[in-house]
């Protein structure tokens, strides 16, 4: 290599050195728009796929609601009608739509709580044989077991009938149907 074209080469090096450094980083920052872009679309795009849409059936006045969503069940009784249970398919701002058709929210006059309120059904009827289960499994142990004369033992009737109690109490408050032309009514709500 002549003396020349070495002169010329390092000189042309350290040019294109910055030249390719100055193309890395605006390589890097259309990468980095690109991938902000891209991040953007599929964040807007998946929050779009979570959002909600679901019926709700409230008590006005109070924190009182029951949720419902298309595919679950519900019960209801248009006026002059039997009560009947159907599918919720979907739903539109006016009407729920089911398998049998569409009905609106204003011809809908009661609603069943019965899929909402089992917990309370369940947990009652269980306290009602867990307490009569008790005073039995005291007589049993007292006059087989022990061999003792049949007795009632103060506490374990207090203690049953409390369980008992209890249990009906739950039974009594589980609530089984609402009215909803008076203070209940059915809405729909979108979550975004």
């Amino acid at each position: 290599m002549d003396n020349e074209s070495l002169t010329l080469s390092l000189l042309i090096t350290p040019c294109l050195l910055l030249i390719i450094a100055d193309f890395r980083k605006r390589l890097s920052a259309v990468i980095s728009y690109k991938l902000f872009l891209t991040g953007s679309f599929l964040l807007v795009t998946f929050a779009s796929s979570l959002a909600q849409d679901f019926l709700v059936l409230e008590k006005t006045g109070t924190k009182k609601r029951y949720e419902y969503y298309p595919g679950d069940p519900m019960t209801f009784r248009i006026k002059g009608e039997i009560f009947r249970t159907d599918e919720i398919l979907t739903f539109t701002d006016s009407s729920l739509v089911f398998n049998g058709g569409a009905v609106a929210f204003k011809n809908i006059t009661r609603v069943s709580l019965k899929e909402h309120k089992q917990w309370m059904v369940g947990v009652g009827s269980k306290l009602i044989v867990a307490g009569a289960g008790y005073f039995l499994i005291d007589q049993f142990n007292n006059s087989v077991i022990q061999g003792n004369k049949a007795s009632i033992n103060d506490q374990v009737v207090k203690a049953s009938l409390v369980i008992v109690g209890s249990g009906a109490t739950l039974l009594l408050l589980s609530k089984k149907r609402v009215n909803t032309t008076k203070n209940w009514r059915l809405r729909r709500v979108r979550m975004y």
